[in-house]
């Protein structure tokens, strides 16, 4: 089941395919995505946390190695960036085990609040858990068909495997 409590906290997005879900409302507070180039940049973050594949740079904040990010190690939340690193346009998500929840789309203001990340928490705090948790019955029911067909091709793999116990 996905941890609804605990987003994964990697600076960098995992590399395997992943559900991408957005809260209700979801809002663009910078009035920019649908403007190019963010709109086509966010449709290609959507596209490549879907398909699995890394993002690029340009969606990473500089440094990201080697510089903190508060929002990320206390509460799990995420932020890259449209139209480039040196962008203001972030979008805030929070990354699960099988899922991707899209919070909003804005500029740094949120790590400009006291503490930092106060706002954004208590905008989405509730919604992201119910979205989670919605996700978490779908996602759990394909990781047991999952585990169910690679159980039924050990079963068939070890008939087709000759005995190696010696004859009496």
């Amino acid at each position: 089941m996905i941890g609804i409590d605990e987003p994964l906290r990697g600076a960098r997005l995992q590399t395997r395919p992943k559900e991408v879900l957005t809260v209700e409302p979801f809002k663009d507070h910078s009035g920019q995505a649908r403007v190019e180039p963010f709109a086509k940049d966010y449709l290609e973050m959507v596209r490549r946390i879907e398909g699995g594949l890394a993002l690029d740079e340009r969606f990473y904040r500089k440094r990201i190695e080697d510089t903190p990010d508060e929002l990320l190690e206390k509460h799990g939340i995420k932020h890259f960036h449209l139209g480039g690193q040196s962008s203001d346009v972030l979008v805030f998500l929070a990354e699960y085990d099988d899922v991707v929840i899209l919070l909003e789309i804005n500029d740094h203001k949120h790590f400009e609040t006291d503490p930092i990340g106060s706002l954004l928490i208590s905008l989405h705090q509730r919604t992201m858990a119910r979205t989670a948790e919605e996700a978490a019955g779908p996602a759990a029911e394909r990781r047991a068909q999952e585990e169910r067909a690679a159980a039924r091709r050990r079963r068939l793999k070890d008939l087709k495997t000759p005995s190696r116990k010696k004859p009496e």
